[in-house]
């Protein structure tokens, strides 16, 4: 998937128009598509702004034993 240089309706690198959010739930969205046709078990999704500082984290995200858990 090709990442555009600029969005529809963009007024600076840290405006976020909805054309931007489309594109990262296209992203997201072949991500899972990707992990279903490998039967994975798991799928992580993180933003840049994510910092999991616990080394733990995966497997007590994984121990919840749930479809859908978040940090």
């Amino acid at each position: 998937m090709d990442k555009p240089t600029s969005y529809a309706g963009e007024l600076g690198p840290k405006h976020w128009p909805n054309s931007r959010y489309e594109y990262v739930m296209k992203l997201k969205q072949a991500a899972l598509n990707f992990a279903r046709k490998r039967w994975a078990d798991y799928i992580l999704y993180a933003d840049t702004d994510n910092i999991l500082t616990n080394p733990d984290t995966l497997n007590l995200l994984i121990a919840e034993n749930k479809s859908v858990v978040a940090p």
